[in-house]
């Protein structure tokens, strides 16, 4: 028990030492294909977020497992004009609409929603398209679970009201 401690903290630091795209290398050297590990995916597409950006790698990680990937069919409708946003959405493939705005792989419908939910316009996919999904009572729970969450994204927020 004493050993899978030590070798555990030993596996935290070293990860918390690197940057995504390295992990990803990490991960990934020696792999006899080129496919990313659909959890690893996850994790880089998240990093690409600007709310997310200044994250550790083992936060992103944290994001990741608690939220879900959702799958949508071209003109799938994932959220009605005027309804209330509460979720962090992120598009991890394909294309969707945001009013008239389209978004693509890495871009968020709305970096604040789960931190601030405010109605929305109307959101569909414009082609088969997948989603990670984060709910407000989710990200919620991290800040509280997640040290250094919350005040990464409160830093964030801060130099996003400054203008940069």
């Amino acid at each position: 028990a004493a050993f899978r401690a030590a070798l555990t903290t030993a596996a935290r630091a070293a990860a918390d030492a690197l940057a995504p795209l390295d992990l990803l290398r990490r991960v990934t050297d020696g792999a006899d294909d080129d496919d990313v590990p659909p959890a690893v995916d996850v994790l880089l597409v998240l990093a690409e977020v600007p709310a997310l950006a200044g994250l550790t790698t083992p936060q992103l990680a944290a994001l990741a497992d608690r939220g879900e990937v959702v799958t949508l069919a071209a003109g799938a409708l994932v959220v009605s004009d005027g309804e209330r946003l509460d979720a962090l959405l992120v598009v991890i493939d394909g294309a969707v609409t945001v009013g008239e705005r389209r978004l693509g792989r890495g871009q968020a419908v709305d970096e604040l929603a789960a931190i601030a939910p405010r109605p929305c316009p109307r959101v569909a996919a414009l082609e088969a398209s997948r989603l990670f999904r984060l709910r407000r009572l989710d990200l919620d729970e991290l800040i509280d679970d997640e040290p250094g969450l919350g005040s990464a994204l409160v830093r964030y927020l801060g130099e996003a009201l400054r203008g940069r």
